[in-house]
């Protein structure tokens, strides 16, 4: 690739005249790092033939351009405003795109928006700097049988302890349960803060997966003819196929989900407006209080509130984005974001004179993504943000 083909595509995209094989090609550069170094030579040499009045000297900021660049969807038009809801979008960077950005730093968007728009003056983000605000990494911390806490943070691979007989191992990140000499059955219980998450497998062999601020309590070795677990905020399962004994899994409100060998995804934060259970392999029976259970199939979802078990279709890849490290904010209203921004970040989320903008996004970002990084793209989404600390202030 020549500089002079990439000054050409930069040159179209910022008369937004590319078109559908030129982005392609365009997005391509950007996720290569092949081709970092010369995108990069080839912005600068751009940049300082650019004349940019009123603009202070300095190193460009690429956190616009490049989501706009990066946008898969970028081309095809918004969807229609209805009931003067307000749609933004937010979307995912790859490795070498977030690399490339790192090497550039400070504010291309002013040269890499589109022409007729002038930069917004109404849209601030007044920042306290916190003391130390980061994605969400792997960690739980892990209570025993005997109460005693270990916590798995920063644990290294090998036993983790020894419940009756059962050995407690850590194995490349994820607490592997092996309880064929078990003396005597044991709870354990897993529990991830908010801003971590944690994989464990239990002694039958079921792999679990723990979202932020979620819990599973647990026998060390199952015996008798049901496999009994329980849980609180979100938890995904790959259950180990046991024919004569049924896996039952309890929730809040005497809620349960009951299996044989399926993959299914449980979201039971206390937060949301309802218990959602969605099944992607396999066959689950959900029952909530009173009312009939119901047989889910795969590629259906359960919601169980106050009313009857309602089932839907399910969308599996936004369901299992946090699973595959992925926000996907597609039709999400700003208070379902922030619920999921709150936890992974750790962060308290407030709304100015409880008030909560009506604003539904679009898209996907990584769960790997740096919060100030995330505060800017919020930011470009004309979303007001003031950061206090850990409190993340909504304003109107």
């Amino acid at each position: 690739m020549d500089q002079e083909r990439i000054k050409y595509l930069l040159q179209q995209f910022r008369k937004q005249q590319l078109t559908a094989a030129e982005d392609q090609e365009l997005q391509t550069l950007f996720n290569d790092e092949t081709s970092a170094d010369l995108v990069r030579s080839t912005l600068g040499s751009m940049m300082q033939q650019l004349s940019m009045p009123g603009q202070a000297s300095g190193q460009p900021d690429w956190e616009a351009m490049s989501e706009q660049i990066l946008a898969t969807d970028r081309i095809a038009s918004n969807p229609p405003v209805k009931n003067n809801t307000k749609y933004r979008r937010l979307f995912i960077r790859t490795a070498a795109a977030a690399a490339l950005l790192a090497c550039i730093s400070t504010a291309a968007w002013f040269w890499f928006r589109p022409a007729d728009k002038a930069p917004s003056s109404t849209i601030a983000m007044e920042v306290i700097p916190p003391a130390s605000i980061r994605p969400g990494m792997n960690g739980a911390i892990l209570t025993l049988d005997d109460n005693s806490q270990v916590s798995l943070d920063s644990a290294g691979n090998g036993l983790i302890a020894d419940q009756q007989g059962a050995k407690v191992v850590l194995q490349n990140g994820a607490l592997v349960y092996d309880g064929k000499e078990a003396k005597a059955i044991a709870w354990n219980r897993m529990s991830t803060p908010r801003g971590r998450q944690f994989h464990l497998t239990l002694s039958d062999g079921t792999r679990v997966w723990l979202n932020a601020a979620s819990s599973i309590r647990y026998p060390t070795r199952f015996q008798g003819k049901t496999r009994k677990v329980e849980i609180s905020g979100e938890v995904y399962f790959e259950v180990a196929n046991q024919a004569s004994s049924p896996f039952i899994v309890s929730m809040r409100n005497g809620n349960s989900v009951e299996v044989l060998g399926t993959s299914f995804n449980l979201n039971t934060y206390e937060d949301e407006s309802a218990i959602r259970a969605t099944l992607l392999e396999g066959s689950v029976r959900v029952a909530s209080g009173n009312f009939k259970s119901i047989v889910l199939e795969p590629g259906q979802q359960a919601e169980m509130g106050t009313e009857k078990i309602r089932v839907n279709n399910a969308d599996i890849p936004k369901v299992m984005a946090w699973k595959n490290g992925v926000f996907d904010f597609e039709g999400a209203g700003l208070d379902e974001v922030m619920r999921q921004l709150s936890r992974w970040y750790d962060v308290e989320v407030l709304y100015e004179k409880n008030i909560v903008p009506n604003i539904k996004f679009g898209g996907k970002m990584s769960r790997n993504m740096q919060f100030e990084n995330m505060l800017k793209a919020l930011e470009m989404s004309k979303v007001k943000v003031k950061l206090d600390n850990r409190k993340l202030i909504i304003q109107p």
